[in-house]
């Protein structure tokens, strides 16, 4: 199973340090959570070794996906994000699917697309497993990855929605912040192929990045888990 990090800074400075410090712990990956595209080549030049993707929090995520790419063009930035995630997918069947946008730019070919299903804050957040499923059914082919969680990023959501989700949807990623997700990483091995980790706040004033050692014990168990492969229903 891999763990991504997720990073929210209020400074360039402190998104540039915390993605320093969160490289060292064995992370896979990183994605910028910002309303604005800046911080993305922030992290991105401060670890070239690394993934790096890009939640923006907006309702249409097309629209900001597009708006994203055209600013990166016009600032010169030193590459393009590894993966965009937006948090509810759903909206995405009633205005074109962000898949079909991706698929005419020839330059996003190797861009995966995340979204939201049955997560927190969305048009689709249920825990109810046949709901959920219902959802993957509806909205599975409009990204790469579906992304959920429990109500918040605290909470983390029943195994059963997990295993319902899984029946459709080959590849799952599961938003929780520590403790909580150390704690019962093992209940969604079966389940889930990868952990996106917030591990900062914008208000936090601590440059850094807080607990490294708890975060690299987290990622050294998730590794140690092998997700099952489940034929898509």
């Amino acid at each position: 199973m891999k763990v991504f990090g997720v990073l929210e800074a209020s400074t360039p400075t402190a998104y540039r340090s915390r993605a320093l410090g969160l490289a060292k712990t064995g992370v896979d990956g990183i994605y910028v959570r910002s309303r604005v595209p800046g911080p993305f080549n922030t992290v991105a030049e401060a670890v070239p070794h690394l993934p790096v993707g890009v939640n923006l929090p907006m309702t249409n995520a097309t629209d900001s996906f597009r708006a994203f790419l055209d600013y990166t063009m016009s600032k010169g930035f030193s590459r393009l994000p590894d993966a965009f995630w937006t948090d509810d997918i759903s909206t995405e069947n009633r205005a074109g699917s962000i898949v079909a946008f991706k698929n005419g730019q020839h330059v996003l070919q190797g861009v995966r697309c995340l979204g939201g299903v049955a997560y927190r804050g969305s048009a689709t957040f249920t825990e109810r497993p046949d709901q959920a499923f219902r959802f993957m059914r509806a909205y599975a082919g409009s990204v790469d990855t579906a992304v959920t969680s429990g109500s918040s990023e605290e909470i983390l959501p029943r195994p059963e929605k997990l295993e319902a989700m899984r029946r459709k949807k080959g590849s799952i990623a599961l938003v929780a912040r520590l403790p909580v997700a150390h704690d019962r990483i093992g209940d969604y091995a079966p389940f889930v192929d990868e952990v996106l980790l917030p591990v900062s706040s914008p208000t936090d004033k601590f440059p850094g990045l807080r607990d490294p050692r708890r975060i690299e014990h987290f990622i050294e168990a998730a590794h140690s888990f092998v997700t099952e492969e489940v034929a898509p229903k």
